[in-house]
């Protein structure tokens, strides 16, 4: 099994407890920032890297 980096926003939602538009409104706010915490794949889903999601939520720089 591969490890994965990167998961679709409404997966991201539903194992954080935040809401969709919770996450958006980090995104429009630039609290997140695009291709660091997440990215837009070719097929115009939002990804969310768990890497750099774990690393901010323990107050670290991304």
């Amino acid at each position: 099994m591969t490890n994965i980096h990167y998961i679709k926003l409404e997966r991201f939602a539903d194992l954080t407890g935040y809401t969709v538009k919770a996450l958006r409104r980090k995104m429009e706010n630039g609290v997140w920032i695009r291709d660091q915490h997440y990215r837009k794949a070719p097929d115009g889903n939002i990804m969310v890297n768990i890497d750099v999601y774990n690393r901010w939520v323990e107050g670290k720089a991304a």
